[in-house]
């Protein structure tokens, strides 16, 4: 499986699961779920809902986010530094054709989301259309039919949208015929033919979600739009037709004014800006940020059930519970040396010499993780957790800026007692800063139609985040990416 194409803009990963509903101590993915393959049974407006349920994280997903996402998202964009076996050949831009990391994205996607949604729209359509007659005490009007199918063509749509970003031209698959457990054998389609599948499943989404869904959990109509302003600044990127994965805009500026016209719509709703460290404290992860607009959620459970984030960026096993496998990992030199050390968002980006201690309290208990630390200073310490010096191997310091983003250490609410690898946690696809930076984006390719070139129209949108996460205003025009056609750099050296 080669990689061909990346996103220049990577989802960004957050963190947290809490329970749905006052009146039950169930999160929404651990109910009763119904066969999106058969009629029996489902007969009412929430049991069509579970049908979609799988969609939102758990085993589905798993292949995806236990390496392939950030192996990917972080590791192939440079900003983690991992030389570690088939997840550090794609820091070091060395992909075989045999990167198991690969495959395991691209089964998850297909055999998983893309499999299951399609269940979901077969099984509604043929209800729609008269097919298959409504069971007995059937009680779903038309309408919510209509919502869960929408949710399942959003999920079907931000899969193809993913495998074409990450693969380039891949097979599209819209029936419940096919083997897609052989997708790595069925033949690709052109990135147009993609395209034009995913935008039609968005529209349809977009004109049936609700503006408020039931469950905050759930997909709305803000969700559809977002993933649509995706789709159409991607496609307005697209000015040159490449010999791999062809496609070229023949309408980029009106691309890019859907783009603003989308995004405008739903910067002016309910959603607002959090601070850089309000996202990544646990607690605040528990549940829907005020940013959230799209996520994917793992809740507590066995190996695959939950997510293995913290197992695989903490730095060894006394900080994360059962494994840790973050001892060679921590954030790219360059993007370390970007941040001042007083800067709010380096602190919680990762763990570095010189920090002061970090703690992590609940209920009386307290992890803390510090070179200066002195467990016989705390009282309230736990054995084994505290004190681990970074410039001791032993200890897992392999390197000195250790990852932190949602690495939450020994205190380990969400964490499944006995494997230590299933924590509870949020995935944003899709949250307001993306869309105030997708806007900026399209602001400034109006303006200068290169995104090379520097532009202050999208300034204002870009300012709004920085200041949202504590770092300097910008204050003259600058390009939405730079042009590092020309220069060179030796990655075992960077």
């Amino acid at each position: 499986m080669k990689l061909i194409n990346l996103k220049r803009k990577a989802v960004i990963i957050t963190a947290g699961v809490a329970t749905l509903f006052a009146s039950s101590c169930k999160d929404f993915l651990e109910e009763d779920l119904y066969g999106a393959n058969s009629t029996t049974g489902v007969v009412r407006y929430d049991q069509f809902q579970s049908l979609t349920s799988p969609l939102y994280g758990g085993q589905l997903w798993s292949q995806y986010e236990q390496k392939f996402s950030w192996c990917v998202n972080e590791g192939l964009s440079g900003v983690l530094y991992n030389v570690y076996d088939q997840e550090g050949a794609l820091f070091k831009l060395s992909i075989g054709d045999d990167n198991s990391i690969l495959k395991e994205g691209f089964t998850s996607l297909y055999s998983g989301v893309i499999a299951t949604a399609n269940q979901v729209i077969h099984k509604i359509t043929r209800i729609q259309d008269g097919t298959d007659p409504k069971p007995e005490g059937f009680d779903v009007s038309d309408e919510q039919l209509a919502e869960v199918k929408g949710e399942a063509m959003l999920f079907r749509a931000f899969a193809h949208f993913l495998a074409t970003e990450y693969f380039g031209e891949v097979p599209l698959v819209l029936d419940t015929e096919t083997d897609i457990a052989q997708s790595v054998k069925l033949p690709k389609v052109t990135r147009a033919t993609l395209y034009k599948a995913i935008e039609k499943d968005l529209l349809y989404a977009k004109d049936v979600l609700p503006d408020t869904p039931s469950n905050p959990k759930r997909a709305s109509k803000n969700s559809a739009k977002a993933v649509l302003a995706k789709l159409y600044l991607t496609m307005a990127s697209c000015q040159s037709d490449l010999a791999v994965a062809r496609y070229k805009e023949s309408d980029v500026a009106g691309k890019y004014q859907s783009v603003v016209d989308l995004c405008t719509e739903i910067i002016g709703g309910t959603n607002t800006l959090q601070s850089h460290k309000e996202m990544f404290t646990y607690d605040a992860m528990t549940s829907p940020s005020r940013e959230t607009i799209f996520a994917l959620y793992f809740v507590n459970g066995e190996y695959g059930e939950g997510s293995s984030y913290q197992a695989q960026m903490g730095r060894n096993t006394n900080w994360s519970p059962g494994s840790g496998w973050g001892g060679g990992k921590g954030i790219s030199y360059n993007l370390y040396k970007s941040f001042s050390n007083d800067d709010e968002r380096k602190r919680e980006l990762c763990l570095y010499v010189g920090a002061e201690p970090y703690s992590i309290g609940a209920g009386g208990n307290t992890a803390v993780y510090g070179p200066d630390y002195d467990p016989k200073d705390d009282p309230n310490q736990i054995e084994g957790a505290s004190g681990l010096n970074f410039l001791t191997d032993g200890a897992g310091g392999y390197v000195f800026n250790h990852v932190k983003k949602f690495v939450w250490g020994i205190d380990n609410r969400g964490f499944h007692a006995e494997t230590g690898m299933s924590i509870q946690r949020r995935i944003d696809l899709v949250r307001l800063s993306d869309v105030l930076m997708m806007r900026a984006e399209a602001k400034m390719a109006l303006e200068n139609t290169d995104v090379c070139t520097p532009s202050s129209a999208g300034l204002e949108d870009i300012n709004l985040v920085l200041k949202a996460h504590g770092a300097p205003q910008l204050t003259e025009a600058i390009p939405f990416f730079e042009d590092l056609s020309t220069k060179r750099a030796n990655f075992e050296s960077f």
